[in-house]
């Protein structure tokens, strides 16, 4: 039975040496990952990109209360029992003899992704560091500190979730638990100290996937519904400021990056228990580094050769190289056109995704004139 594309690195790294002799291993790896991610920076929602995924809300936490002060990020809990190490609880055998980005290999990797927050040599002299990069044995993040053999690494299932005081106050996000009495916000507290307060720690922010491209579509089981997307965080904060709605969930608003380099997206409002949503959004496709690597199997592999060739003609070694040749390199650029749009009408055929249509009778318009056409007054 014929299958979908199963071209390799490999196969298309040949082509290109063929046409264009010379042209190093390395830089042809380059122009065919640039010319991947330039099809899906120009159509986010190839078929083959498509990814199904599951956010858990977990319930709001407020036992017992609160006290701060001016000044300080450090949180003080009474009656609290917040997880410290329940995410993550590792040391890093050889300790960290360098600042700036390094790679570390900790005793284990369990619980450390990309979406991760750590905090380092909680009994010597301690900091956050986010994860930027893992692999089955190390992850890379940037440190500011030297550490010393055997120190622990640590995070909290709380951090990533917001600290809540009343809607008077900021929402503060959390980078990492000290103690099941002690914790830490990403911005010093600046009012005057308060002994005791009342307070929340829920989940608002998310980031879905590290491999995120497009969000396509959020549903809530529950309520039997899916969530209005790709709502503007101006336009949430015009509706609820405070955010001081309550209940089931609505939408989902684009919020920022988190400390790692993820983007980040606000469900609203924030429910008061337990909640799964499903998620469907389209993914960026991994860089491709060894020769077995498969190319994207929903593109014909000569639409990636006739770009990656089109860069290939444009390169110059020496002065005296013969392979510089801007005709031909136009003459690629322009076949590697028509492949596009060859390619998104194949795409087409087995996944349509260029109709509009309305799928809400008592509203006016459909679903790509109410992307345009957002109004806060919807939101009940």
């Amino acid at each position: 039975m014929p299958q979908q594309f199963t071209d390799t690195l490999q196969d298309i790294v040949g082509r290109l040496r063929a046409v264009r002799p010379g042209l190093p291993p390395s830089v042809a790896r380059d122009f065919v990952n640039d010319r991947i991610r330039t099809c899906i920076d120009r159509r986010p929602i190839w078929s083959g990109l498509y990814k199904e995924t599951v956010i858990t809300i977990p319930a709001p936490y407020s036992d017992g209360s609160v006290a701060l002060t001016q000044w300080s990020k450090v949180i003080t809990g009474t009656d609290t029992v917040w997880p410290v190490r329940d995410a993550v609880d590792t040391i890093i055998m050889d300790g960290v003899t360098n600042t700036g980005l390094q790679t570390i290999v900790p005793a284990t990797m369990d619980g450390i992704t990309v979406e991760t927050i750590l905090y380092v040599d909680a009994d010597g002299d301690p900091e956050t560091v986010g994860v930027t990069a893992v692999n089955d044995v190390s992850f890379l993040a940037e440190f500011r500190k030297f550490h010393n053999p055997g120190c622990t690494i640590t995070a909290s299932s709380y951090v990533g979730r917001q600290l809540r005081l009343n809607y008077a106050r900021p929402i503060y996000n959390i980078i990492a638990v000290h103690s099941p009495t002690e914790l830490e916000i990403d911005t010093a507290w600046g009012m005057t100290t308060q002994p005791s307060q009342p307070y929340s720690i829920k989940k608002m922010y998310y980031t879905i996937a590290p491999d995120i491209k497009e969000l396509v579509t959020v549903m809530d089981p529950l309520q039997g519904i899916n969530l209005q997307t790709h709502v503007p965080m101006a336009l949430l904060a015009m509706r609820d400021p405070q955010r001081s709605g309550i209940g089931s969930p609505m939408l989902v608003a684009e919020y920022m990056a988190d400390a790692n380099g993820n983007m980040q997206y606000e469900i609203w409002p924030s429910p008061q228990a337990e909640r799964s949503l499903r998620v469907f959004y389209t993914a960026q496709w991994k860089k491709l580094t060894s020769p077995g690597d498969r190319l994207p199997y929903f593109l014909n592999p000569s639409l990636l050769f006739y770009g990656a060739a089109a860069d290939s003609f444009m390169l110059k070694f020496s002065p005296e190289d013969s392979g510089f040749n801007p005709q031909a390199s136009q003459k690629y650029e322009m076949m590697f056109e028509r492949a596009f749009h060859d390619a998104v009408i194949a795409d087409n055929s087995k996944m349509q995704q260029n109709f509009s249509w309305g799928y809400e009778s008592s509203m006016v318009g459909g679903a790509n004139w109410r992307m345009s056409h957002l109004d806060a007054s919807d939101w009940g």
